[in-house]
């Protein structure tokens, strides 16, 4: 059977109308792209879909089994960050409990903190890799990112290291007699509570005197109230 040229068109014509009718009825079903739990609804029964704002989507469908994190690290500390390294995660529905986390990303551009300062923040995204229970999407968590390791050493607060005039660490120990002896060190590790200080000399049990004066000398002798352990 030979069909006609106009016979012809006129199936394809048809055909292109059944694709197109099909291609409409598929949008009459709502379809996320991922799988996941719907946690926010911006539509009522009712409404056409035309009608909702846009900007807003209709739903928000999360993946709760997968649960990230987003933090924002100062301009000063980025360099500290890298991909790949491990997250401490604590949160108030957690209570004591602690989980663990991944840095996973490092936005390529910062953005400006708030309105009162001038300071960058970048954005930087944390994997949870063990989701406890009573862990909820949407929450807020603090997160300690484990920029290095170190065992075995010997750490003191900011406020007892003193630079002196040639420019060298030292730390004012107190001996049994109540008088001061200065040790001489290097720093290493830092964190906002301790720096991590490294010298021959340094022995556990040491008290070493918090806030020193830089008038102190080796031999001077001091009350024992700001020295710690």
């Amino acid at each position: 059977v030979v069909l006609s040229s106009a016979k012809a068109k006129s199936i394809e014509i048809q055909k292109q109308e059944l694709e197109k009718k099909k291609e409409d009825l598929s949008k009459v079903f709502i379809k996320s792209p991922i799988d996941g739990t719907i946690t926010r609804v911006n539509v009522n029964l009712g409404r056409y879909a035309k009608d909702t704002s846009s900007e807003k989507a209709m739903f928000t469908v999360e993946n709760l089994d997968k649960l990230q994190m987003k933090v924002f690290i100062s301009e000063f500390d980025i360099g500290k960050i890298s991909v790949g390294q491990e997250v401490e995660i604590t949160s108030d529905v957690m209570g004591k409990d602690k989980t663990a986390g991944i840095v996973s990303r490092i936005s390529p551009t910062a953005e400006q903190k708030d309105n009162n300062t001038m300071e960058r923040v970048i954005p930087v995204v944390i994997d949870i890799i063990e989701k406890p229970a009573n862990l909820i999407a949407g929450v807020s968590a603090t997160a300690k990112i484990k920029v290095a390791r170190a065992e075995n050493i010997f750490a003191v607060s900011p406020g007892m290291l003193i630079t002196d005039e040639e420019n060298q660490n030292k730390i004012f120990t107190l001996n049994g007699d109540n008088t001061v002896k200065s040790v001489i060190v290097e720093t290493g590790l830092e964190t906002d509570l301790e720096i991590e200080i490294r010298s021959s000399e340094l022995a556990d049990g040491m008290k070493v005197i918090a806030n020193p004066d830089m008038s102190f000398t080796d031999g001077m002798t001091v009350r024992p109230n700001d020295a710690a352990e």
